[in-house]
């Protein structure tokens, strides 16, 4: 649970609009979801989503869901492939959320991980986020590092602000692209979708607190007929930052229903993957100065074997 003391600019202000508020990539719809499933109470009290706050008010809500609900949603596994003193290195499942209200009452990353070490629990700066400096969308699968210490936690935070960890996913998207590699620096700002991010195009576009700058780098990693597999790099870590960037351009990711076209999605059903073709495959950063800690995995078997039915293009530079 989470206490906050309603302050003076949020004063006036409905619930459900306040809550989105103070909860970073929250739209309001999820914040009226928090409130009727009961996540959510003003000064000890069930509240409506209309109710307007007063200064002073006591707002607790929680992102974890109940222990009662997560009983009637077994924990998936959660490959742990390192723990340090330090950190954990985990290979998260696509389907499984990193943590809050999206799990809708099934365990997330963040419980398994409090139950295999609960020390985390006290590690960095929001309990619902415990030990957690960055993370992967549900569908998307790979690495993420989780401080076991808070000045790990700190330590790895600045890093990610500072844009020094290395990161590279591999992902498959539709089409051929011709060149070898690129940059995508569309902006992004919230879709009028729910769930959903737009990439805008640079030309005519004024940068806003709405429009984040992004850049996305990518390299040819190999060409089949009408597919391409890309290794990518972020430069800045926006909410569904590849998956968007990667539609705008023109190619959305094999099984990415979400940012696809209506063709690229009968594609997707005609193909039979279930999940959005993108792992976080490489990470790499520091735990004190020039003390590199580097990690790489394969890619999981339901991505391998949907490789294996795509025929792959003739290299020309030979």
């Amino acid at each position: 649970m989470i206490k906050l003391i309603v302050p003076d600019n949020l004063a006036a202000k409905r619930l459900d609009v306040a809550l989105a508020t103070i909860l970073p990539g929250h739209s309001r719809a999820q914040a009226q979801k928090l409130i009727k499933q009961g996540f959510v109470s003003l000064n000890d009290r069930k509240a409506a989503a209309s109710c307007r706050l007063r200064a002073g008010d006591l707002l607790v809500y929680s992102l974890a869901g109940t222990e009662a609900e997560k009983i009637n949603h077994p924990a998936p596994d959660l490959p742990v492939l390192d723990a340090t003193a330090d950190y954990i290195i985990i290979n998260k499942p696509a389907g499984l959320v990193m943590h809050g209200p999206e799990a809708h009452g099934a365990a997330t990353a963040a419980d398994i991980l409090k139950k295999k070490f609960p020390e985390i629990a006290r590690v960095g700066d929001d309990p619902a986020r415990p030990g957690i400096v960055h993370r992967l969308d549900k569908e998307v699968s790979g690495l993420v590092v989780v401080a076991r210490r808070a000045e790990i936690f700190d330590y790895l935070k600045k890093q990610f602000q500072e844009r020094q960890v290395r990161k590279e996913y591999l992902g498959l998207v539709h089409g051929n692209i011709a060149k070898d590699e690129g940059e995508i620096s569309f902006p992004l700002a919230r879709a009028r979708t729910r769930g959903k991010i737009a990439a805008r195009p640079e030309s005519g576009q004024s940068q806003t607190a709405a429009n984040r700058p992004a850049r996305t780098s990518f390299t040819v990693e190999k060409k089949y007929y009408h597919y391409t597999l890309l290794k990518i790099i972020i430069r800045t870590g926006r909410t569904h930052q590849i998956r968007a960037h990667l539609a705008a351009f023109g190619h959305p990711l094999l099984g990415d229903d979400l940012y696809g076209t209506a063709r690229t999605r009968r594609l997707n059903k005609k193909i039979g993957l279930s999940r959005v073709f993108l792992v976080s495959q490489r990470l790499a950063f520091q735990i004190k100065e020039n003390d590199w800690r580097e990690y790489q995995i394969s890619l999981p078997p339901e991505l391998a074997d949907c490789l294996k039915k795509l025929k792959p293009k003739p290299d020309k530079t030979g």
